[in-house]
């Protein structure tokens, strides 16, 4: 299956080309594309609230559903996680402030710092007896906004771990970050064959065209970044 994945895979001036071609082509390219991938879709292989990594090794950890306080620092306390990614704004209520903790379930989370880094933000908290990063985008998603978050995410902890992902662009982060780190890695773009490997897992990790788009524009800068 690797070297399928490998085989599916094009290198960053196919791709560029080919997100080219799917720009002049307007919408007609993104929905055939859209189609292919929920063509592709199952039934989940797994059930519950959670949604764990789709792919080997399993690097992130996504809730079906934007999970209860209690819920969100009981599985962030159970797992050992180390990095939290939220992609909404409005989730103040998820987190105490700067020098204050709180009580969630039989978790104790406490905000230690918080810095504010152009297009996101950082927090550094302590639930129970971890350090805990939390980076927040703070900006509406965008390619060089998106960039910026995976790559503090990189450098911001969690590189053992799984990343907790929050928000309704999770899924397209997640794919994101698995086609950045292919590129640094193999020099070579999967998206199409990430989006339908997720698929066949039973998870539609991208559902709308304007995230597709989204998705293919930001990782067009990222190539174009070099």
């Amino acid at each position: 299956t690797n070297q399928q994945s490998e085989e599916a895979s094009v290198t960053p001036a196919q791709f560029l080309l080919q997100l080219d071609l799917l720009h002049r082509e307007e919408g007609a390219g993104l929905r055939t594309e859209l189609a292919a991938v929920m063509a592709a879709l199952q039934p989940a292989q797994e059930a519950g609230d959670w949604v764990e990594g789709w792919r080997t090794p399993r690097q992130y950890l996504v809730p079906r559903q934007r999970p209860e306080p209690c819920d969100l620092w009981g599985v962030v306390q159970g797992q050992g996680t180390t990095l939290v990614v939220e992609l909404e704004e409005d989730c103040t209520a998820y987190w105490p402030e700067v020098g204050g903790r709180e009580q969630y379930g039989e978790v104790e989370v406490a905000c230690l710092s918080r810095q504010r880094l152009g297009s996101y933000s950082l927090r550094r908290l302590r639930v129970g007896e971890r350090e805990v990063a939390l980076l927040q985008l703070v900006t509406p998603p965008a390619p060089l906004p998106l960039l910026s978050l995976a790559r503090a995410a990189r450098s911001a902890g969690g590189r053992e771990g799984r990343a907790l992902v929050l928000g309704q662009g999770a899924g397209l982060y997640t794919v994101l970050d698995s086609c950045l780190r292919q590129l640094r890695a193999r020099a070579t773009v999967g998206v199409a064959t990430m989006l339908r490997k997720a698929a066949a897992a039973g998870r539609a990790l991208v559902t709308r065209e304007e995230e597709l788009s989204l998705l293919l524009t930001t990782l067009g800068e990222a190539v174009c970044a070099g």
